[in-house]
């Protein structure tokens, strides 16, 4: 499927806990030793939230212990380019923890693959929705699509 090759439905605030994380199947089973569902795709289980608790407990320090990391890693990413990655994502918490959102995360009710819940599937923002989860914020501004 092309990038952005889809119709923006509306744009509206959606309550987090109805996100999950995009399921696709060579990634997934690359990076996760555990089965797609319901409970491993929703929003609190993305390893970006585990990156930026670890970061802000301890810094920079053991960042390759943390679960973003070895995602990127078994997905064949160097580590140079993984921190660099590490550090933008760091930035950019700091960034929407003083200045808030400044664009909405782009999610389908339709996955692209097979669908394990009732949710919202996460099509762009996966960072900018960890961040919110991690600010505990309850809504997030999105713009919700349909595939053309």
């Amino acid at each position: 499927m092309t990038r952005n090759r889809y119709k923006i439905l509306e744009e509206k605030n959606i309550v987090l806990d109805q996100l999950y994380f995009q399921y696709v199947p060579k990634r997934f089973e690359k990076a996760f030793k555990v089965k797609p569902s319901k409970n491993t795709l929703h929003i609190t289980c993305l390893p970006h939230i585990d990156l930026l608790k670890k970061y802000m407990e301890s810094g920079f320090k053991d960042l390759e212990k943390t679960n973003y990391y070895k995602m990127h890693k078994s997905w064949g990413r160097k580590d140079g380019w993984i921190r660099k990655k590490i550090h933008r994502f760091v930035k950019l918490f700091k960034d929407v923890s003083k200045n808030g959102l400044k664009k909405p995360i782009i999610i389908t009710k339709k996955p692209l693959y097979k669908k394990f819940h009732d949710g919202y599937e996460i099509y762009e923002g996966h960072h900018r929705a960890s961040i919110y989860v991690v600010l505990n914020k309850k809504m997030i501004n999105s713009k919700i699509v349909e595939f053309i």
